[in-house]
């Protein structure tokens, strides 16, 4: 019987139950060792920096726009 197999016959078993908890999670799901561990992933700096880069260009269109450096046509 597949791994699946059994845990959605245990599933099964439990009743109508539609979300798993933490514990109940197999820890291969996990992606890191804070979030194993329950810590909030926003207090590395890491989601800030993709955050940053990625809004980056548009403060700068955004910018140049405001200075008239580029041209908006009129219809």
């Amino acid at each position: 019987m597949q791994t699946w197999e059994k845990e959605k016959e245990s599933s099964s078993r439990k009743g109508k139950k539609k979300f798993i908890t933490r514990d109940e999670e197999p820890e291969q799901y996990w992606q890191s060792a804070g979030e194993r561990e329950g810590e909030n992933p926003m207090k590395t700096p890491l989601p800030y920096i993709i955050i940053f880069g990625m809004s980056t260009p548009f403060v700068i269109l955004a910018i140049a726009f405001a200075n008239g450096w580029i041209k908006v046509p009129v219809r």
